[in-house]
């Protein structure tokens, strides 16, 4: 699914033509400078940073997005920050075989040093108009929906916010039921 679409999803649902104009423009500009300029917009800055959230939140909480990568470990342990976008660890090995860890210090601690394989939940991130979220599109819906909500509540737009928020969750709650799905090893 396209970035851009989920963007003109949410501000055709809210009935924001000015922000979409914007977007418009973004998607028309030619990449490089131009389309990097309108990207330092605030409303579309915001727009991208809400769109962050609503992913995390959704892999957080709702559709678990299983990455896996290798990471090879320094005096017994790996610093979380080396792992891309990660939320929390759910398996490490070390040659096929399962090892126990602990994290303690924002470092996940080992009882030896090598390279490892650690599974984690982490979610997407979006930096780019020409980036695609790694969701199926049964899941579009909840995203815009999430973005929506965010938006409201970044806006001072409370009884909207509740509407969407509310919608959002419900939708969230149903694809939770449905399934998880798994990035490929980086």
């Amino acid at each position: 699914m396209y970035v851009l679409m989920v963007i003109k999803d949410a501000l055709n649902l809210l009935g924001l033509n000015i922000e979409l104009e914007q977007v418009t423009k973004l998607e028309q500009a030619e990449e490089g400078n131009l389309q990097d300029e309108l990207f330092k917009e605030e409303k579309v800055k915001q727009l991208y940073s809400l769109l962050n959230l609503s992913i995390r939140e959704l892999c957080t909480n709702y559709l678990p997005l299983t990455m896996e990568q290798e990471v090879k470990s320094d005096n017994c342990k790996i610093k979380l920050s080396e792992l891309k976008n990660f939320i929390r660890v759910l398996q490490v090995k070390l040659n096929n075989k399962i090892v126990k860890h602990k994290i303690i210090n924002h470092n996940l601690v080992l009882p030896i040093d090598g390279n490892f394989v650690v599974k984690y939940v982490g979610y997407p991130k979006i930096s780019s108009i020409n980036d695609t979220i790694e969701l199926d599109m049964a899941n579009t819906d909840v995203v815009v929906l999430g973005l929506c909500a965010y938006y409201c509540l970044a806006n001072g737009m409370f009884d909207e916010f509740n509407r969407f928020n509310s919608e959002y969750r419900e939708k969230a709650e149903k694809v939770k039921e449905m399934k998880t799905f798994v990035m490929p090893r980086s």
